[in-house]
């Protein structure tokens, strides 16, 4: 009577190792991140210095718009800009309320999150950083300008409106807006092929 041995061999799993390259890339997105995290916390932390250099670009864009003249000023502690408006000098003060690093700060608080992810492009994330950062600190110099020209115009009560509903209604369309840009360029998936989907449906 015969006897067959059995043997086993022993099968060893086979543990993949990251590539030199994939490596790197994951240093470079976290240096990146942490940058545009630390970017975003200076502007946060430095926003009298952020306002400061708002009145510079307000007083700027008044003298080519609503007023007669404008210039940077300070007042009750606060970054301001005095203009000329139908024969009268107003200042107008940017607060803390008004700032656009409160704004600028958060969109680079989510780019850093973004480019963590290796499914996310940098390049686009950067882009779309830029885009949104750019359109807020527009978006709320128009807002900053629209508060002057009410209170210059129609008095405390326009400044009221201008600076309450309206102008913060313009802020959270931007931000909205923003967020939308990141959904678009960021996160939604391009469409797959069709011989992608071909081979999917194959298998």
């Amino acid at each position: 009577m015969s006897t067959s041995a059995v043997t086993i061999d022993s099968v060893s799993a086979a543990v993949p190792r990251r590539s030199a390259g994939q490596l790197a890339a994951r240093v470079a997105r976290g240096a990146l991140s942490l940058s545009l995290l630390a970017i975003g916390v200076f502007i946060v932390v430095n926003e009298g210095q952020v306002r400061v250099a708002e009145s510079h670009l307000l007083a700027f864009l008044m003298n080519r718009g609503i007023a007669d003249s404008a210039v940077e000023a300070s007042s009750a502690g606060n970054p301001a800009v005095a203009f000329e408006l139908g024969g009268q000098w107003l200042a107008l003060r940017i607060t803390i309320q008004c700032a656009i690093a409160l704004y600028l700060g958060p969109v680079l608080l989510v780019a850093a999150l973004l480019v963590l992810s290796p499914r996310v492009s940098s390049a686009r994330v950067l882009l779309s950083t830029g885009i949104g950062l750019a359109a807020l600190t527009l978006l709320n110099q128009l807002r900053l300008l629209l508060i002057a020209f009410g209170y210059g115009t129609w008095g405390t009560e326009a400044f009221h409106w201008m600076h309450g509903p309206v102008g913060t209604g313009l802020m959270l369309v931007g931000i909205a807006a923003v967020l939308f840009l990141f959904v678009i360029l960021c996160i939604r998936r391009a469409p797959r092929s069709k011989g992608r989907r071909a081979q999917e449906s194959q298998r």
